[in-house]
């Protein structure tokens, strides 16, 4: 099973359950695997994931994120190799 055949409320539920509703860019790293500042900004920039520009802060709501790993085919497993990759990992 991919995460991406998860109801988004359940997929919500599950995943990044220790994260707030709303991250920062450290924790968008770390998110994502530990990627790099400049990459989460890159990904921001490119209109990869939705957020959100508060002053000088960016914020990423946690929805965003999962709607990014869903359309990028998130494996379940960690280590596995999805299909078809369409983010930044290629």
């Amino acid at each position: 099973m991919i995460y991406s055949d998860l109801k988004d409320r359940e997929a919500y539920r599950l995943l990044f359950p220790n994260y707030p509703d709303v991250v920062d860019i450290p924790h968008l790293g770390e998110m994502l695997g530990g990627i790099s500042r400049k990459t989460a900004y890159k990904l921001m920039r490119d209109n990869e994931i939705a957020h959100l520009k508060v002053g000088r802060a960016y914020k990423i709501p946690k929805c965003h994120i999962i709607a990014y790993l869903q359309k990028c085919g998130m494996p379940e497993k960690e280590g596995s190799v999805p299909l078809e990759s369409k983010g930044p990992f290629r």
